[in-house]
C-alpha cells in the first residue's frame, strides 16, 4: 500500500487532547519535535534503602504517566523520587541535550505538523537519558514518530535500535521494553519482537511487522528503552553516549532483511526489489 491519498492534517492542541485519551493504557507518544508525551494514579516511590529493578521502575513510570498526562517536569521529579538523576531530552533538532523544563516548554508550544512529502519528512526520532545511581543504570529511551496522513505499512520489517558507546564503560543492556501505537494511541503488543537483546554488547534492536488496517497504522510512534549498565570497576565517571536509529522501508518483493549493528551504526540489507528505506538517527546523547 503507498502512502494513502486521503488528507488527515494534525489535530489542533484541544485535538491532540482527545487523541491522547485512549492511551490510558499507558507509556508514551511522541510529538512531531521528537519529545515523549508522557500519558497516566499516583505511583508509589521507591522503598527506602532499596534499588528497585527495571521492571519495577517501567511498572511506576506507567502507572505515573497514565495518571499525569503529557508531564514532562513531573514525571522528572518522580523518577528522582525512585532513586534518578534528573532527566535530560534530546529531541529532534536539538543539538544538546535539554533539561525536563525545556522540554516542557517546546513541547507546550508544539505547533501542528502539515502533509510533507514522503520519505524525508514521513517522521521523526528523538532521544532522552535518566541516570540510576543506586543501580549503576542509565535507562535510555529512543522515540519515533510518523506524522499523522502517512499510511504505508509493508514489507519487509521496520528496525529500531537502541545503543551506547562501550569506550563510557557500558559493555552490555540489562532490561529492553518496547512501547508501540497505532494512530489512535492503542498499544500494540503483538506487531513486535526483540531481535538482539544486546547481552553481549550496548545495543538492542526491535523488528516491527509494520501494517495498515481501515487506514491505521499500527506504528504511528512508540518509545524503545534500554536499561545500560555501567562496569562496575574501572570506571571514573557515569557519563553516557547513546543513539537512537529506526529505519522504515516500504514496498519491497521480499520481507527477508540482514541487520548488521554497532556503536551508532545500524545497516540493513534487502533481499527483495522494488522498495524504498527510510532511516533516521538521533543526534548523540552525551551526558554524565
Amino acid at each position: 500500500m503507498k502512502d494513502a491519498s486521503r488528507t488527515r492534517t494534525r489535530p489542533s492542541r484541544a485535538g491532540l487532547g482527545r487523541m491522547l485519551r485512549p492511551m490510558a493504557l499507558g507509556a508514551a507518544t511522541v510529538l512531531a519535535a521528537g519529545l515523549i508525551l508522557a500519558a497516566g494514579s499516583p505511583a508509589s516511590a521507591a522503598p527506602r534503602g532499596k534499588a528497585l529493578t527495571p521492571a519495577e521502575i517501567e511498572a511506576r513510570i506507567a502507572t505515573y504517566k497514565k495518571a499525569h498526562p503529557n508531564d514532562l517536569v513531573g514525571l522528572d521529579k518522580f523518577q528522582q523520587t525512585l532513586g534518578a538523576s534528573p532527566t535530560w531530552y534530546l529531541p529532534a533538532g536539538a543539538t544538546a541535550p535539554i533539561s525536563a523544563s525545556a522540554a516542557q516548554a517546546l513541547l507546550d508550544s508544539a505547533g501542528q505538523m502539515g502533509p510533507t512529502a514522503v520519505p524525508v519528512d514521513a517522521f521523526t526520532v528523538g532521544i532522552s537519558g535518566t541516570w540510576y545511581a543506586s543501580s549503576s543504570q542509565w535507562r535510555i529511551a529512543g522515540s519515533w514518530n510518523f506524522r499523522d496522513n502517512y499510511v504505508n505499512g509493508s514489507d519487509p520489517d521496520d528496525v529500531s535500535e537502541l545503543t551506547a558507546d562501550p569506550s563510557m564503560c557500558i559493555n552490555k543492556a540489562m532490561s529492553t521494553f518496547f512501547y508501540i501505537y497505532n494512530y489512535t494511541g492503542t498499544q500494540q503488543t503483538s506487531n513486535w519482537y526483540l531481535y538482539d537483546s544486546g547481552v553481549s554488547h550496548p545495543t538492542t534492536v526491535v523488528r516491527i511487522n509494520d501494517g495498515v488496517s481501515g487506514f491505521v497504522t499500527n506504528f504511528d510512534h512508540g518509545e524503545h528503552v534500554t536499561y545500560f549498565g555501567k562496569a562496575s570497576s574501572g570506571c571514573s565517571s557515569n557519563r553516557v553516549r547513546a543513539a537512537y536509529k529506526y529505519e522504515h522501508n516500504q514496498d519491497y518483493s521480499s520481507n527477508s532483511i540482514s541487520i548488521s549493528v554497532a556503536w551508532n551504526f545500524l545497516s540493513i540489507s534487502y533481499s527483495g526489489s522494488g522498495g524504498s528505506s527510510l532511516q533516521k538517527s538521533s543526534q548523540v546523547f552525551d551526558h554524565s
